[in-house]
């Protein structure tokens, strides 16, 4: 179409009072418009499905497919600034979700090391795409295996008996990401082991008090010879 009007134009440069020229130049122009607003209802629906969509392949192809019927607009009215802020907002959305490719990959491969400094950072990073991605199955399986390492740092901690350190990893396991997978069952059953190691814990340390003032009060009791008469003094020495 751009070409035959370029055609068309040049023609009625020559016969410029050419009425039949100008009928087929107004026929040209509204099949234009016909075929513009075609093209820019169509990546409108595919643009609104990709904001719907929670799953990234989709998201990301259904977004490849709103820019080419916007480009292929674009080129029939590039003086059109709805197409041209659609497909602004187009490749911005594009842009957003290969970042979130490469987030969810990187995190892998951090999760994949088995650091203490690198699972921490893969939490923060799958953090922060918890509220966009969280129905999507290749962020739900990354932030399952994160959970899993998080719960074995947990145990670990509590077999070792730092009871401070495995409540660390298990408030972190309370926060985001982790609440998209809904694994309370796990989280119970650590936070029963900490209330059960220091409720065995206080036990222990009252114990141990109970002790040592029941042996202070024995030597106390065995030392009265000693003490009595300095603090109850008799009459004569």
């Amino acid at each position: 179409i751009t070409h035959i009007r370029t055609l068309l134009a040049r023609t009625r440069q020559l016969l410029p009072n050419s009425q039949r020229l100008a009928n087929l130049q107004n026929d040209i122009d509204t099949k234009q418009s016909s075929i513009r607003s075609q093209l820019s209802d169509q990546a409108q629906l595919a643009f609104n499905r990709a904001n719907n969509s929670t799953v990234l392949d989709e998201r990301v192809q259904l977004t490849n497919e709103a820019i080419k019927l916007l480009d292929s607009a674009s080129e029939l009215d590039p003086a059109d600034t709805t197409i041209s802020e659609m497909l602004m907002e187009a490749r911005n959305q594009q842009a957003e979700v290969s970042r979130a490719q490469q987030v969810i990959k990187r995190s892998q491969a951090l999760i994949g090391q088995n650091f203490d400094t690198e699972l921490s950072q893969a939490r923060q990073m799958l953090a922060g795409l918890s509220s966009q991605f969280s129905q999507d199955e290749r962020f739900r399986s990354t932030v399952n295996e994160l959970f899993t390492r998080y719960l074995e740092r947990a145990e670990i901690a509590i077999q070792d008996g730092d009871i401070s350190e495995a409540q660390t990893w298990l408030d972190a396991m309370r926060d985001d990401p982790f609440r998209v997978l809904g694994r309370r069952t796990e989280l119970f059953r650590v936070e029963s082991e900490i209330r059960s190691r220091r409720m065995r814990g206080r036990l222990i340390l009252a114990t141990i008090i109970i002790i040592g003032l029941f042996i202070g009060g024995m030597g106390i009791a065995l030392a009265r010879p000693s003490w009595e008469p300095v603090l109850f003094p008799t009459a004569t020495p």
